[in-house]
């Protein structure tokens, strides 16, 4: 009997804790949509998770409510590729119907129209979508002395200016604050008395430095500068914040530095770059018990690098949470022989852990060979951009279990070649479903053998002005979609004929195979069993023999395979224009 009224009790105290996490939803208006971290990260803040893997556990509840419909997937971010959500309010408003909400459970939105009344001041937790955000809605605010949560929608373009020092001088109990998108240019350094702060975000701001009083928020766990334009440096005593778990902010182009002393900040999970400076202030060294790093991390500023110890005590095998990494040199640097050698050194030292990284990406690396450890790491995605390699073994270094592989800019390299290991049955790529090569500008040569990719689906060529021809394409007996463009120089399909599983040719730019592949012209028959064949943005099945109608083709957006790449695709989430 004992047992059944001890799970009643835990069960009924389940069923509140869930009503908790459904209630803050109340804040989001229908039209602002978010990522599954920030809401994860708010009831982080709010106390809704104490666990030690609170992100797992706040990402599972997030799922239960996807389920039951509380929460709607809205689109996929252009930027970064992450699924956008909203709060289906026609669920969460219905919630505790007839109830008596507490004081903790009062969550209010702010609008130009909502005006505030006395009993709404005793709300814990609110959201301002106002236009309209002048020193007299600040000093209102300043009466909800029991707030935990506040947040300016930047969704709204807010007009927030200007905080007055008092206002967290009035309002110590916050918990959560969200002034992204606002316009500030800075932060009373009255922001060091919100000592129960554990979720600030500044994203999008005209903030160009932090006060150093943040060295006193010693429970923040999230801190998010993404879009700071003018902010280079973060505060001295940064890693005062020891329970930090999250630090997002731009990878290049941004903080010039880590903060001294980042080594102690043991709790974090997001890094999104950690930058080697030439004056060591931070040497790869402090990320050595940095371990409960996740997702995805740049370390840029390679070339700073004086040290190749240091670049082994990094530990990063020990990373066992990270899936996504960026190794970055300077891409203006200009590069002698010791340099390049020195470089070789240094990437074999960066060891990820072989198990979990899944993404990889290497940008201006001046080295002329490719790590070892590549060849037992089990990602599925390579991207080897603006290296100064002038050949390329494919079978050197490199994952069997890659899907996607990605060469760009690469205007050094002459040819890609490939080299056995003594293993007969061996081939180049056993995974790989696509392949992108794009700027090669001095590639003349590629030799593969037959086999080599089994599996690949998706096969684009671009800017590659002195190939001529790659007989191998015949030898690809799972290609469905070939692309060539801007290829000048490129003269011939294969003699034999394109896979009949080929779906989708695409050729743009390319004057000499646009002359013999076209309809009508002397090869048509040789790739006109294809369903869908293209040629400078004119559909081939559709086209006049005579070649004189083309108004009216169809874009490529409008054909349901076309998918042309782009150089923003391969980088994400590290795209150049973020950097």
């Amino acid at each position: 009997m004992e047992t059944v009224m001890w799970l009643r009790v835990m069960l009924k105290e389940l069923n509140k804790y869930r009503m908790k996490l459904k209630l803050f939803c109340r804040l989001f208006p229908s039209d602002y949509d978010f990522e599954r971290d920030t809401l994860v990260e708010l009831w982080m803040a709010m106390g809704f998770l104490r666990e030690e893997h609170m992100e797992d556990v706040g990402s599972r509840y997030f799922d239960n409510l996807l389920e039951e419909q509380y929460i709607l997937p809205s689109r996929i971010d252009s930027v970064n590729r992450k699924t956008k959500y909203k709060v289906n309010l026609d669920k969460v408003a219905a919630l505790s119907n007839g109830e008596q909400a507490t004081n903790e459970d009062l969550n209010i939105i702010i609008d130009d129209e909502n005006e505030i009344t006395a009993d709404k001041t005793k709300a814990w937790n609110i959201s301002v979508v106002s236009t309209n955000v002048n020193q007299n809605m600040l000093k209102t605010l300043m009466s909800f002395h029991k707030l935990r949560t506040l947040l300016f929608m930047r969704n709204y373009g807010s007009s927030l200016k200007e905080i007055p020092s008092a206002m967290f001088l009035d309002l110590q109990s916050i918990e959560a604050l969200d002034l992204s998108g606002s316009h500030l240019t800075e932060l009373p350094s009255s922001i060091g008395n919100l000592r129960r702060l554990r979720y600030l975000d500044l994203s999008f701001t005209l903030l160009e430095s932090l006060p150093e009083s943040m060295d006193r928020l010693g429970e923040l766990q999230t801190l998010k500068l993404r879009g700071c334009k003018n902010l280079y440096e973060l505060p001295k005593n940064f890693k005062e914040l020891t329970h930090l778990r999250h630090l997002d902010f731009d990878i290049l182009g941004q903080l010039t530095f880590m903060p001294k002393g980042i080594r102690a900040l043991t709790e974090l999970r997001t890094l999104s770059a950690f930058i080697v400076d030439p004056e060591g202030i931070c040497s790869l060294r402090e990320l050595r018990n940095i371990n409960n790093l996740s997702g995805s991390c740049c370390i840029s500023g390679l070339e700073n690098v004086s040290d190749a110890g240091d670049a082994w005590e990094a530990h990063l095998q020990d990373k066992v949470n990270l899936t996504q990494l960026h190794l970055r040199w300077n891409n203006f640097k200009r590069y002698d022989d010791s340099d390049r050698k020195f470089a070789i050194r240094i990437i074999h030292c960066l060891k990820p852990n072989s198990e979990s990284l899944q993404e990889l990406q290497i940008s201006y690396y001046p080295g002329s060979e490719f790590p070892s450890w590549n060849s037992y790491c089990k990602f599925k995605k390579l991207t080897l951009l603006n290296c100064e390699n002038t050949q390329f073994c494919m079978s050197l270094g490199l994952s069997s279990t890659t899907k996607n592989l990605s060469i760009v800019h690469m205007d050094r390299l002459t040819m890609i070649g490939y080299q056995r290991r003594g293993i007969p049955s061996e081939c180049a790529f056993p995974e790989l479903q696509e392949f992108v090569v794009d700027g090669m500008l001095s590639l003349e040569t590629w030799t593969v053998n037959d086999g080599d990719f089994p599996l690949l689906s998706k096969f684009i060529i671009k800017q590659c002005p002195k190939l001529t021809t790659l007989p191998f394409l015949a030898w690809l007996p799972s290609l469905q979609h070939l692309e060539i463009t801007q290829c000048t120089t490129f003269e011939s399909l294969p003699e034999e004929t394109l896979s009949t599983l080929v779906q989708t040719l695409i050729i743009d730019d390319c004057p000499l195979l646009k002359k013999r592949y076209s309809k009508g012209a002397k090869d048509w028959h040789k790739i006109k069993h294809v369903l869908n064949v293209w040629i400078d943005l004119e559909d081939m099945h559709s086209a006049t023999e005579d070649n004189n109608s083309t108004s009216g083709s169809p874009s490529y957006n409008d054909f349901d395979y076309k998918e042309t790449f782009d150089i923003d695709d391969i980088q994400t989430p590290w795209r150049e224009d973020h950097f």
